[in-house]
């Protein structure tokens, strides 16, 4: 099939890349990271016995043991995901914060909550860290066994020492009302029927808790024994995941900007409308005017790396295009290209699909980036 009758035959569905008439994702943010050596895998979160656990070899993946009056609890965190809350929860533990605290809240069939009061219903304040940023959104479920951060309703950045183990799936927690969630941070890999036992023990009203806690305290105290960090933490890497999470949360675009260029190896240029372009490969050809029929290969994504459209997708081959079809941003871009080149070109939302976005595909306001390469010019006659 030709490109023209390509170009034709495109499902309307599918053709909002090329212009208003036509229909003009922390990372949780995409990052790269470096490869790590992951522990052997603990035995499954369904045995009965000790799990086995690693050697003394540093990970993104540490493993540590919760000691209850109930048994051990073997915990496998993920600080690749959640790496603020794995090392807050880290330090607690290697302070020994967690000793002799309870599991103040217990809900059969849906989690078992702790790390924050003592035996005797107090609220344990000795110890206390700064608390955390929110790392919710990350990718890692409220599955059964999942272990999450406890925080605040009205306040995503309040977590500091509680958690839960999630005896069931809770996949309510997943989104909440207001679109947050909680921050999960490991799972469980050994001692799960621990888990159940504690979940399974008898509960009351104690008025010495808050009103939506004091239904589920346990009549006899399941105490944390103590928490204790079995594999090191590959802190040096945790915390550089950390600093990245941070900067791409303060700056997604700009973040994301930072790392093309990094992969390209050349600084984005701005122009006087607010597009931005990244010239990786110079082409040495022709350049395109408005009325100019290109062929691209092209890839769009949001700022999180997730991809909305591609030639790829719309058909075999390159994607034949009329320049002055496309939408604004993406125009000035290819009229910036020389046949042979591949360039990023970073589209803002007024230069794109606006307020509207696309349902389905582009959110309100987004910035869209389009790694192109110019295959051919033909110019207007």
């Amino acid at each position: 099939m030709t490109s023209a009758a390509r170009q034709m035959k495109i499902e309307p569905g599918r053709r909002f890349f090329l212009s208003a008439l036509m229909m003009q994702r922390p990372f949780a943010f995409a990052l790269a990271v470096l490869a790590v050596g992951i522990p052997a895998r603990a035995q499954t979160a369904q045995n009965k016995d000790k799990p086995a656990v690693a050697a003394d070899q540093p990970s993104l993946q540490p493993y540590v043991i919760i000691e209850t009056s109930e048994g051990e609890i073997v915990l496998e965190l993920d600080a690749e995901k959640a790496p603020f809350m794995v090392m807050n929860f880290l330090d607690y533990a290697s302070s020994g914060f967690y000793n002799d605290t309870i599991f103040h809240r217990v809900v059969k069939g849906r989690m078992i909550h702790g790390g924050g009061y003592t035996r005797e219903l107090q609220l344990k304040e000795s110890g206390l860290r700064d608390p955390v940023v929110y790392e919710g959104g990350n990718g890692l479920l409220h599955t059964e066994g999942s272990v999450a951060a406890y925080r605040r309703v009205d306040d995503l950045n309040s977590a500091q020492s509680q958690f839960f183990i999630n005896s069931a799936a809770n996949d309510s927690l997943d989104k909440l009302k207001d679109g947050s969630s909680y921050t999960v941070f490991g799972k469980v890999v050994g001692g799960m029927d621990v888990v159940r036992n504690i979940e399974s023990v008898e509960v009351g009203f104690n008025p010495a808790l808050a009103a939506g806690l004091s239904p589920y305290v346990p009549k006899k105290p399941v105490i944390i024994k103590s928490v204790r960090v079995k594999t090191p933490l590959d802190r040096a890497k945790a915390e550089a995941i950390a600093k990245a999470n941070a900067e791409a949360a303060a700056d997604p675009v700009g973040f994301r900007v930072a790392q093309l260029e990094n992969e390209c190896g050349v600084k984005a240029v701005e122009t006087n409308s607010g597009l931005k372009f990244i010239d990786c490969k110079p082409g040495n050809g022709a350049f395109p005017m408005g009325a100019d029929t290109v062929e691209i290969n092209f890839v769009g994504t949001l700022v999180d790396g997730k991809e909305f459209q591609s030639s790829k997708s719309m058909g075999e081959g390159p994607m034949s295009l009329k320049v002055d079809g496309a939408i604004r941003g993406l125009r000035e871009g290819l009229q910036k290209m020389r046949e042979g080149g591949r360039m990023i070109i970073i589209v803002p939302a007024k230069l794109g699909f606006g307020g509207d976005g696309i349902p389905g595909k582009v959110p309100p306001g987004a910035t869209l980036f389009f790694d192109v390469t110019l295959e051919s010019v033909k110019h207007a006659p």
